[in-house]
């Protein structure tokens, strides 16, 4: 039942990215943006493998 729920929220989240990304994707291009937009995914992405790493040790 847990990994259901699990399955279903994750699945829930990438939705959400997905559809924003698209819909975002004439200011995300935006050429006096990007390299702040490269930065923070770049931390959000570093962030989120501290997270796994943390939450998977022994």
């Amino acid at each position: 039942m847990l990994t259901t729920i699990y399955l279903l929220v994750a699945t829930a989240i990438h939705c959400a990215i997905v559809i924003l990304a698209g819909s975002l994707g004439a200011i995300l291009n935006e050429p006096s943006r990007e390299r702040f937009i490269r930065r923070f995914l770049a931390i959000v992405l570093a962030v989120v493998a501290v997270w796994f790493a943390w939450t998977t040790r022994r």
